[in-house]
């Protein structure tokens, strides 16, 4: 009977032990971004406006978020992140970090993180995103992503919406009506047209970004492209 004692005693003291270590191994996880009663999360989202970068994706620390991999002039979609400061970095499929910034995070706030210049020059820049929708109307704003235009000029069709903005300029959002638009790109000196965006159909309550992307860098001379994505 004493020893039938000792070894229940021995159970339930391997057990309490055991306990705490897995209590341990909990407390030292880190939570989700998302998670109830946190700090708060703001979404972020990766925007790859470079010629040569490649498919390239958002790691934040310790990988608590990653975005999906994205090629030129495309987005990836938002993922959550701690609000506060963070770092974020970017990395080739390959996984080359190609550019890192930090910035701070906003609770409830959208970001876009703009990946510019080509191979050994690249650089990450932040946009708080207007998600701000208004009712009856589509929301349009710009964001000149391109190292290789000095200043620029947007308009929509022949309605000038936007001049003479430099690298890394990013305008406030104007209101147009729903429908179908093409966007022009011209150099903000001498007027010339540099690109157009395909047909696009902003629709109402909707708020948009069009941004400059690199397609190809031949000595001075850029092809550049103008892409649209929505932020709502």
């Amino acid at each position: 009977m004493k020893q039938f004692t000792k070894a229940r005693t021995a159970k339930f003291v391997y057990l309490f032990i055991a306990l705490i270590g897995i209590a341990a191994i909990q407390s030292c996880k880190k939570p989700s971004p998302d998670a109830e009663g946190g700090v708060g999360s703001a979404k972020l989202r990766l925007v790859n406006t470079s010629p040569d970068a490649g498919s390239s994706k958002i790691i934040l620390e310790e990988e608590v978020g990653v975005t999906g991999s994205v090629g030129t002039g495309n987005a990836s979609s938002y993922i959550n992140a701690f609000a506060g400061e963070q770092q974020v970095t970017v990395q080739s499929g390959a996984g080359t970090v190609l550019a890192r910034v930090s910035n701070q995070l906003d609770a409830n706030s959208y970001y876009s993180f703009y990946l510019t210049g080509v191979s050994g020059s690249y650089s990450l820049f932040p946009v708080l995103d207007d998600v701000a929708a208004v009712s009856g109307k589509a929301k349009v704003r710009f964001v000149q992503t391109s190292s290789q235009l000095n200043s620029a000029n947007l308009s929509a069709g022949s309605t000038s919406l936007f001049t003479a903005q430099p690298f890394k300029a990013i305008t406030n959002s104007v209101e147009v009506a729903p429908g179908a638009y093409t966007f022009n790109l011209s150099n903000g000196v001498t007027a010339i047209t540099l690109a157009s965006s395909q047909s696009v159909t902003l629709t109402s309550g909707k708020n948009y970004t069009v941004f400059v992307s690199t397609q190809s860098v031949s000595g001075n001379n850029a092809t550049l492209a103008l892409n649209v994505v929505a932020s709502n």
